[in-house]
């Protein structure tokens, strides 16, 4: 594990833990994703961030003029603080951290769920119910579509993956075969 993960990791856990304990778990990973979404929309923001002969002091206070009153008061303070200890450039993977960390603490998950086609809103709702059953938290669908997926559907949560399709049945199919050397 490089030392910007194992960072991130820690400063995603410190963020949720104050954010719990202050009421604003949502809040905080929804200013997050600005700040992040900023970082990537806005090349001269994310190169005064990871630029190292820009000083700390003035970095910051680009950062209050930008997001004082638009962001909680601790995501502010965690950009502050990752500009004085140089780790600007862990923004994008804390995000993930942080939506990671924050989904197990809250009993959610995201589910992946690849199709050929757009699913209704009452298949998001019973796919979301019988994978939420399965692993005892709230799915929250997020539908991705693969028109080379030739039937059913793949779900993936977290990293876990559930293959429900056509293809990945035919593939376990041709290896139930070989293994019992029917091919």
């Amino acid at each position: 594990m490089s030392r910007d993960t194992a960072a991130s990791k820690r400063y995603a856990k410190a963020l949720y833990e104050l954010a719990k304990e202050r009421g604003n778990v949502h809040d905080v990973e929804e200013n997050l994703k600005l700040v992040v979404s900023t970082s990537e929309t806005s090349g001269e923001f994310r190169a005064l961030l990871e630029h190292p002969g820009i000083a700390q002091e003035a970095k910051k206070k680009v950062i209050s003029s930008l997001f004082h009153g638009k962001v909680t008061v601790e995501v502010e303070n965690l950009l502050k603080l990752l500009v004085d200890r140089r780790r600007e450039v862990i923004l994008p993977s804390l995000l993930q951290d942080y939506g990671r960390i924050a989904g197990e603490g809250m009993k959610q998950a995201e589910a992946v769920v690849t199709t050929p086609f757009p699913l209704t809103e009452e298949e998001s709702a019973e796919i979301a119910r019988q994978f939420g059953a399965k692993i005892g938290k709230t799915i929250e669908v997020v539908n991705v579509i693969d028109a080379d997926l030739l039937g059913g559907l793949t779900v993936r949560i977290g990293d876990r993956l559930y293959d429900g399709s056509l293809s990945g049945k035919l593939t376990r199919l041709r290896k139930t075969l070989v293994t019992s050397k029917a091919l």
